[in-house]
């Protein structure tokens, strides 16, 4: 099917872009990702497809294409680390006032890992609104809008986590992209096998109510009359 195609342009699209240091792509799929394998790059995007629905308006053609309008799930992630003294945190000795310094500075690198992930979003909302990507840099299929909805909307954030000295803060959004389907159609016309009635039926002339006695059963069946 073609969503395969588009779903390889997306990635390819999105890493044409990663050399230029605005982000890391990784996998299709969402995954978990551990504080310390994400230490080396503080970006991420991910994409999968989600979902996928098909126009059935009118008639099924025998033969001929279908719009399948297709959404794929943008999965995001940063990191930021925070220059916490451990040392002040770990003593015991250390004053109320001593352990807030030392922990604001948790705080300080969620609040740089939001402004990351805001970038991040501005600059996939770039890419993905681009004249110019609308076909994803594929010739052989035909891409469109999906009428009534944004090529990518749907973000939410999610809340910030704290793994020791990494402050992690992860986003999705939805990417909406139709294309087109082509169906080969079915050219047989030979019934299928099986389908037939197993009990003939013989009706009567007068009443038109079918009369269903022992005669009328296939050889091998019982019919029980329950008067």
């Amino acid at each position: 099917m073609n969503f395969q195609a588009v779903k390889t342009a997306i990635i390819a699209l999105l890493e044409s872009y990663a050399p230029k240091g605005l982000f890391t792509v990784m996998a299709y799929q969402q995954q978990v990702h551990d504080a310390d394998a994400i230490a080396e790059y503080n970006r991420h995007v991910s994409v999968f497809y989600k979902t996928g629905s098909f126009n059935t308006a009118g008639s099924r053609p025998s033969a001929g294409i279908l719009q399948h309008d297709m959404t794929f799930d943008v999965q995001m992630l940063v990191s930021a680390h925070a220059l916490v003294d451990l040392a002040t945190i770990d003593n015991p000795a250390s004053t109320p006032q001593q352990l807030a310094s030392a922990l604001g500075a948790q705080y300080s690198a969620g609040a740089h890992a939001d402004e990351l992930l805001d970038d991040l979003w501005n600059q996939l909302f770039i890419i993905f609104e681009n004249p110019l990507n609308y076909q994803l840099g594929q010739t052989g299929i035909t891409i469109a809008e999906v009428p009534g909805k944004l090529r990518l909307n749907d973000f939410q954030k999610s809340d910030i986590a704290r793994e020791g000295q990494t402050v992690l803060i992860g986003a999705s959004a939805t990417l909406n992209i139709r294309c087109v389907e082509l169906t080969a159609g079915e050219t047989s016309k030979q019934p299928l096998v099986g389908l037939e009635s197993s009990l003939a039926q013989t009706a009567d002339i007068a009443t038109g109510i079918p009369d269903l006695n022992v005669s009328a059963a296939p050889p091998g069946v019982d019919v029980e009359n329950g008067s």
